[in-house]
């Protein structure tokens, strides 16, 4: 388990989002155990021979079970997505306030395509990190 203090210190503002995203995770590990609790009670059934009427509920059950575990995993990525995203904006209009604030000289000293590396691809490599990794982590 490993947690960057200066990159959980960029979460400020968005924790209760990373907090949802835990959460949605924790409900969607009880659907997921429940869709195989289900199937499995589906499989004794047609094992034990049970008709398609017998076969109704636990078909439908198994199937409400799989959308709902489906339409949670949706809801956390989409929570983690835009919570990175915004963790990023963050990053870059501070990357970019320091870089405006060193001045033109001191950009003109270094390679500007390290630079631009940086702030572009650098930021956009921590969306697994925030979006993907820390709510993980924590279900």
């Amino acid at each position: 388990m490993y947690i960057d203090r200066r990159l959980w210190a960029l979460t400020a503002g968005v924790r209760s989002r990373i907090t949802a995203a835990v959460l949605i995770g924790l409900l969607a590990v009880v659907a997921g155990i429940a869709r195989l609790a289900l199937l499995g009670w589906l499989l004794a059934q047609v094992a034990a021979g049970a008709g398609p009427g017998a076969l109704a509920w636990p078909i439908l059950a198994t199937a409400a079970v799989t959308a709902l575990r489906g339409w949670l995993e949706y809801a956390r990525a989409m929570i983690a997505h835009e919570t990175a995203a915004r963790v990023q904006a963050r990053l870059r209009a501070r990357l970019y306030d320091h870089l405006v604030a060193l001045g033109p000289a001191q950009v003109a000293r270094g390679r500007t395509g390290d630079v631009t590396l940086s702030l572009v691809e650098g930021v956009q490599q921590l969306e697994v990190y925030f979006g993907q990794y820390l709510p993980q982590l924590f279900v």
